[in-house]
């Protein structure tokens, strides 16, 4: 049996580098249907950045621009500056592993603003992949006034080094 192949695809940009963050969705990698950029764009790419440190934990030891707060025994703070002052995230530890990365003012699109707003990573199954211990499994959410709004959730199956 042959596979249809789909009809419809979205290419995502998701991306922080050299200080500016850029969202971008195009439709069949062609029509744009969404960017957004700017300092509010550039804050919540690099509070993103910094909560996904779980994946990428040589850039932990090697990012001189990173500033680090233990805040209890279980919590630690690792911050940044941006165009709109510092981009903070605790990471949340448990036996040894970051079980969840939160924000208390990462920028949320409401129409044509930036709400900063509570966000939260959870991630799990930790496991060796090309020789390095990781989460292979994460859910991201928005911690709203009328609950919980998960918008992605995902799995590791590879890393590439860039």
């Amino acid at each position: 049996m042959n596979a249809i192949p789909p009809l419809l695809s979205a290419h995502i940009l998701d991306c922080y580098v050299d200080g500016a963050g850029l969202l971008e969705v195009r439709l069949n990698d062609s029509l744009p249907l969404a960017r957004v950029a700017g300092p509010e764009a550039s804050k919540g790419e690099l509070i993103r950045y910094l909560a996904e440190l779980v994946w990428a934990p040589h850039a932990i030891q090697h990012n001189p621009q990173l500033s680090w707060r233990e805040i209890d025994r279980t919590t630690v703070e690792v911050s940044a500056e941006s165009l709109v002052g510092p981009a903070r995230v605790r990471l949340l530890v448990e036996n040894g592993n970051i079980t969840a990365m939160e924000a208390d003012d990462r920028p949320r699109a409401a129409g044509r603003r930036a709400i900063p707003s509570r966000w939260r990573a959870c991630c799990w199954d930790y496991c060796e992949i090309d020789g390095i211990r990781i989460a292979s499994r994460a859910a991201v959410s928005w911690l709203l006034e009328d609950g919980l709004f998960e918008y992605w959730r995902g799995r590791v199956t590879a890393l590439r080094a860039r």
